[in-house]
């Protein structure tokens, strides 16, 4: 048995920008890809915890409160021990996985195995086969193989803290590493593992051909998903996130104010997996195949968190909670059999989702509000046919106002999400988006700046043939598609919040990038884009710098 610490790192670098007060948990959702992994090592054995950078809330005076640091959480791992830290990362995070990495480093021996897991490790190891097909890991930039030597080598000293990485679904690989490193075996055999050869420089004698990466990283191809997810790695029970292993979940996490109606509210994942290629998103974690959790599961999982905490306020995270009829049925059946149907204010519950505009199920969305659905979020994106065309979103503006309807009809509020400054973005279309929402007449509006991030097919495209062009006398690079103004490699300004690449059709009509982006950034801010019926003012509407990332990247 091994001891093992999930690690969320933190966002606040002490060492950089100084300890930032907090006051409201809320827009912080839990880690739920790593407290699916801790139950997955629980359930074998394995003695486990968790810390939550992000989420957990040290008192700081004054009614105030501030997150934890990475010197604080590197002090208790070594004060309650481990044999392996599994750190998760996220493209802001990786920075602060590396100085959290180094720092325990120097608490533990080289005994201390440190793994790497989460979206950015899955989006930058990408292999392709000889058909170009992708076999593991995510877009970045035409591959890291194919980069110039000195680029490659800058973005991959970000995971020298490593022993070794996983790409992909977490929990099976990590019960095969923890495993191998235990009774001595080569792990490197182990699909979605990532290492480098400095500290595993033994010959591999495997039928399995790893890829190399580059500057000694190498990784096996992706294993298959789990198709069960009740019964993930072949459990003979189900099982539930350990949503016990977070400090106060009551207290420290909460969805944003304009999605729960009552507290508690809590986060839960119903299914894995999105069928759709949308250009902007990251899909290298889970992939394109939609798994889905049982009715059965769901509702025991909301069950047991209402009764160990008193949750009866859902927010429903998946990508596609609303894309099978069959399971919006199965879990309305099961929330009535179990006296829960019928909706907060008959003993049920809250629940809020996020849904496609199209395909949209009438009779499933009136069932599922009649049993406590209150809000569903489109991801909306634009009013303009070219861009809902180049992000291959699979709809139009007529589509939208169907869905919107349909939603509407079954008694269900609708929060729109949007992004500004997509490519072919020009000031008439941003224009043309803010009519259309005074039409659809939403409850909310959230809008975020269009950022490339590696691992989306959109940010290939933004990295292609970049060259210099020259606004103001400064010179930027980019190409057809838009201008960088930030070092698109510089992954700790990727926010989604400030807009660090404009499209070139806004930046050449204003003139010049940082105009493009002061533009972007105003509508952002609620200077811009805003529901018409707003029922929060825009000051209580604004996410800030981590509620964009929890709430719309979990």
């Amino acid at each position: 048995m091994a001891r093992i610490a999930l690690i969320n790192p933190s966002l606040e670098m002490e060492d950089v920008r100084g300890v930032v007060p907090v006051t409201d948990p809320a827009h912080t959702l839990p880690p739920l890809g790593l407290l699916m992994i801790a139950a997955a090592l629980r359930n074998n054995k394995h003695d486990v915890y968790v810390i939550d950078g992000p989420g957990e809330r040290i008192p700081a005076g004054n009614g105030q409160y501030r997150l934890l640091t990475n010197s604080e959480i590197a002090e208790r791992v070594c004060k309650r021990g481990a044999d392996f830290v599994g750190i998760t990362s996220t493209i802001i995070s990786l920075s602060s996985c590396q100085d959290l990495a180094h720092k325990l480093r120097s608490y533990f021996n080289k005994d201390l195995v440190i793994v790497y897991g989460g979206h950015q490790i899955s989006a930058v190891f990408s292999v392709k086969d000889k058909t170009n097909k992708r076999i593991g890991g995510g877009y970045y930039s035409n591959g890291l193989k194919e980069m110039e030597p000195k680029r490659q080598q800058n973005i991959l000293d970000r995971f020298d803290g490593m022993d070794f990485g996983i790409i992909g679904e977490g929990e099976q690989p990590f019960l095969d590493l923890i495993k191998a490193v235990e009774y001595g075996k080569d792990p490197r055999i182990i699909p979605g593992l990532v290492w480098n050869i400095k500290s595993n420089s033994s010959p591999l004698l495997s039928q399995i051909k790893p890829v190399k990466i580059g500057c000694g990283y190498f990784v096996t191809p992706l294993g298959k998903p789990s198709r069960d997810l009740d019964l993930l790695n072949g459990s003979n029970k189900p099982l539930t996130p350990a949503y016990d292993l977070l400090v106060n979940p009551t207290v420290n996490y909460s969805p944003s104010e304009i999605t729960y109606r009552n507290k508690p509210s809590i986060s839960v994942i119903t299914s894995r997996g999105c069928p759709q290629h949308c250009k902007f998103c990251d899909m290298s974690t889970h992939g394109h195949t939609l798994r889905i959790h049982s009715p059965e599961y769901t509702v025991k999982l909301l069950l047991w968190l209402e009764k160990k905490w008193g949750y009866r306020d859902f927010y429903i995270t998946d990508d596609q909670g609303t894309a099978h009829p069959r399971f919006l049925d199965g879990l309305c059946d099961e929330l009535e059999k179990c006296g829960r149907g019928g909706g907060y204010e008959n003993g049920g519950y809250n629940l809020s989702v996020i849904g496609r505009v199209h395909p949209i199920f009438p009779d499933q969305l009136k069932r599922l509000a009649k049993n406590g659905g209150h809000q569903i979020a489109f991801g909306i994106e634009s009013a303009s046919p070219a861009i809902l065309n180049f992000f291959d979103k699979r709809t139009d503006p007529e589509k939208i106002r169907n869905g919107v309807r349909i939603a509407h009809d079954a008694g269900m509020e609708v929060k729109g999400l949007f992004m500004a400054g997509s490519p072919t973005e020009t000031t008439k279309t941003l224009a043309e988006t803010q009519v259309f929402i005074d039409e659809l007449e939403l409850e909310y509006v959230s809008n975020s700046a269009l950022t490339p991030i590696p691992g989306s097919e959109l940010y290939e495209l933004a990295m292609r043939n970049l060259r210099s062009y020259y606004y103001k006398g400064i010179s930027y690079i980019g190409n057809d598609l838009g201008i960088w103004i930030a070092d698109p490699d510089d992954w700790d300004k990727f926010t989604l919040w400030e807009s660090i690449w404009t499209p070139k059709s806004l930046t050449d009509e204003l003139g010049s990038p940082y105009r493009a982006k002061e533009y972007i950034e105003n509508i952002v801010r609620r200077k811009g884009l805003k529901a018409a019926n707003k029922k929060l003012n825009h000051s209580e509407m604004d996410w800030g710098y981590s509620g964009a990332l929890q709430e719309g990247a979990v």
